[in-house]
């Protein structure tokens, strides 16, 4: 997956790793409408940005219930 490799590359605090698979996690698939498919799973995408699935969960919920808090953590203001 692109994202991930660029992701890799950069040097992110584990936060902004576990934000981005948060975010992964909430992609759909992008299979033809015949295929069945959900999208990533909060365990894969934890597993592609290694971080704890418990971090991804944490991340969802920052960016539900603080998307204040979620952009400032994205730009490496908060942890």
């Amino acid at each position: 997956m692109l994202v991930v490799a660029q992701c890799r590359r950069r040097h992110l605090t584990e936060s902004q790793r576990a934000s981005i698979a948060a975010k992964l996690a909430n992609l759909p698939s992008h299979r033809p409408e015949g295929g069945k498919s959900a999208g990533l799973s909060q365990a894969d995408s934890a597993e592609q940005m290694q971080v704890s699935e418990r971090l991804v969960r944490d991340a969802k919920m920052v960016q539900r219930e603080a998307p204040d808090l979620a952009a400032k953590i994205d730009s490496g203001e908060l942890k």
